[in-house]
């Protein structure tokens, strides 16, 4: 069977595939010491875990957001009409604990696009490092994507920190993508290395034209309209007059 079949099926029923070296190692290595340098000019270490925003304005992430082969990899997996969100950089330094269950679809309140198939919103996991269980790999919860998934109900607190029998570790080398369904429940393990874990997670949504209005409406206002220039028709637009969507995430209190 092709390959992007069996990646799209995982996807659907899963919420993640991983697509294998997209990034040559040179690639790799420049996007590395990007990091490297990135991280440097934060004032806080102890602030490193938060996510750190990223954008077209870095030419580094300009070029990851638009690569061709890229988007041509999300088409395979049946994933176009494709619009860029947002970016941000995630690194567990030694030491770093693990990092708990969460899921970070905003749209919830719009059933029937929560409830497709296809997902509402993706993100793509690029890790610079090759993870595994002791220095913070993803973790995920196959099949968690679902609406009916039992956590949904539940506050953060209850399940941030639980040990499900059914995780999953997604260890992966450097210049493989994990394609992540933003529905399903990840987090990741803690860092036990003497090295840093770094990510960059770029996140898209497919199928930008079949979303409601309510949603596209928050979406286009959530990007920078200035950045059309750079991302090549990726920048999403809205020009209607629906009221703006508000941000649901699914379960009582989760931000």
């Amino acid at each position: 069977m092709n390959d992007w079949i069996v990646r799209s099926a995982q996807l659907r029923r899963d919420g993640y595939c991983v697509v294998p070296q997209v990034l040559d190692r040179r690639r790799v290595d420049l996007l590395g010491a990007f990091a490297e340098r990135y991280i440097a000019e934060r004032p806080d270490d102890d602030k490193i875990s938060a996510p750190m925003p990223l954008g077209p304005y870095q030419p580094e992430i300009a070029e990851l957001i638009v690569r061709p082969n890229v988007i041509e990899a999300l088409n395979h997996l049946g994933l176009e009409d494709l619009r860029y969100y947002s970016a941000v950089l995630l690194s567990a330094k030694p030491g770093d604990g693990i990092g708990g269950w969460h899921q970070d679809w905003f749209g919830w309140d719009y059933k029937e696009t929560s409830e497709k198939s296809r997902p509402p919103e993706i993100a793509l996991l690029y890790y610079l490092v090759d993870t595994h269980r002791d220095n913070g790999c993803l973790r995920v919860l196959p099949g968690s994507q679902r609406a009916d998934f039992e956590w949904r109900s539940l506050p953060l607190s209850a399940f941030a920190l639980a040990e499900p029998q059914e995780a999953v570790d997604v260890a992966v080398r450097a210049g493989d993508v994990v394609v992540l369904d933003a529905r399903v429940f990840h987090g990741r393990h803690a860092n036990r290395s003497s090295q840093r874990r770094t990510v960059l997670s770029l996140w898209y949504v497919p199928g930008f034209n079949d979303l409601d209005e309510p949603l596209r409406a928050y979406i286009a206002g959530a990007v920078n309209q200035d950045w059309k220039p750079l991302l090549q028709g990726l920048v999403p637009e809205y020009t209607g007059q629906v009221p703006v969507a508000k941000a649901n995430y699914g379960h009582p209190n989760a931000y």
